[in-house]
């Protein structure tokens, strides 16, 4: 019904393994637990979400340190992404320049949804892909990103942006200009069983979230 079965498997990320994690050790103790059981991308919040736009230097070094555990708890060649604390766009560019050097797969949400020209900012000054789109309800909320090329990786929520058919338009939006598919997906296994078979048949799709634990 979605046009046919496109490939067999689909490679997942695991999210929410960290809750425990206070140090940026336990970071990487906890990411090699995640890798043993057979994940091979990963995501997590080291900026977190306090509110605060703007990044103390005491904060900006937890960051930086907890990235670091990670990368070289999993080595390289297991995928790292970073969730973004919606910061103020000039820090966003600053904090992402400083993690280039862990080569994480993508960069999500650096700065507060709506405003798609400091997303465009962020886009167009660090080495890293932006991903975006959980905050996105409806396929036309979704040109504006794709025209201004302010995200190298789409994020629709199945169950926000008005289920399959509307996920497979977004998808076939994206596809046009060259985005990849990463629904955003911290839900229960029925929209995770949605999620996947949007995965099988949907040409663009990269990977699913998986809330691991």
């Amino acid at each position: 019904l979605l046009g046919g079965r496109l490939r067999d498997k689909v490679r997942v990320y695991s999210n929410g393994w960290f809750t425990d994690c206070v140090t940026p050790e336990d970071y990487g103790k906890a990411a090699v637990r995640v890798v043993e059981d057979g994940f091979t991308a990963l995501k997590f919040y080291p900026i977190g979400y306090t509110g605060e736009r703007f990044l103390t230097p005491g904060r900006e070094q937890r960051v930086e340190a907890i990235v670091r555990s990670v990368r070289n708890a999993v080595g390289s060649d297991v995928d790292i992404m970073i969730d973004g604390g919606k910061l103020d766009a000039s820090e966003a560019i600053r904090l992402g320049r400083k993690l280039e050097k862990y080569s994480p797969l993508w960069l999500e949400e650096p700065v507060a949804p709506g405003n798609t020209d400091a997303l465009v900012s962020v886009a167009r000054n660090v080495k890293i892909t932006i991903a975006a789109g959980e905050n996105l309800w409806t396929k036309e909320s979704f040109t504006d990103i794709f025209e201004k090329s302010a995200v190298g990786v789409a994020q629709p929520d199945i169950g926000c942006v008005g289920g399959i058919l509307e996920t497979v338009k977004i998808a076939a939006m994206a596809d046009a200009y060259s985005v990849p598919l990463a629904p955003h997906n911290p839900n229960g296994p029925i929209l995770g069983a949605v999620t996947a078979h949007l995965g099988a048949a949907l040409p663009n799709f990269l990977i699913m979230e998986f809330c691991t634990y």
